[in-house]
């Protein structure tokens, strides 16, 4: 006696299967095809075209890089010039001072008033 399995309703299953996989194999290929259409229809840019973007990229990183370094030191500047102009200012006085005897006295005057308070 031989045992037999029954395969009818598998294959009926298993047809279905393969019938879903064709149509999704199908609508693949399509969307390939569709792809594969678009890029050849994108082309290749001019080589001007591309030599002027990477110019414009590279000019633009350029002036970034500047601007970052120009605010970074622009404090560093700034207490220069502050101090040049202290200078400036302590240098101003005393020449007029020295030229002004009586103006150096009455401030002297004031500053010590000022400073008792």
């Amino acid at each position: 006696m031989k045992i037999g399995f029954d395969l009818a309703p598998a294959k009926s299953i298993l047809n279905e299967h393969i019938v879903e996989i064709e149509k999704l194999q199908n609508f693949q290929q399509n969307q390939y095809g569709r792809l594969e259409s678009l890029f050849k229809r994108a082309g290749v840019y001019p080589k001007w075209a591309i030599i002027i973007f990477i110019v414009s990229m590279l000019f633009s990183l350029v002036s970034i890089l500047y601007a970052y370094h120009t605010k970074s030191n622009s404090s560093k500047v700034e207490q220069i010039g502050f101090e040049k102009g202290v200078a400036e200012y302590d240098n101003h006085i005393e020449a007029f001072f020295s030229e002004n005897e009586k103006a150096r006295k009455e401030y002297e005057i004031w500053k010590n008033q000022e400073l008792n308070k």
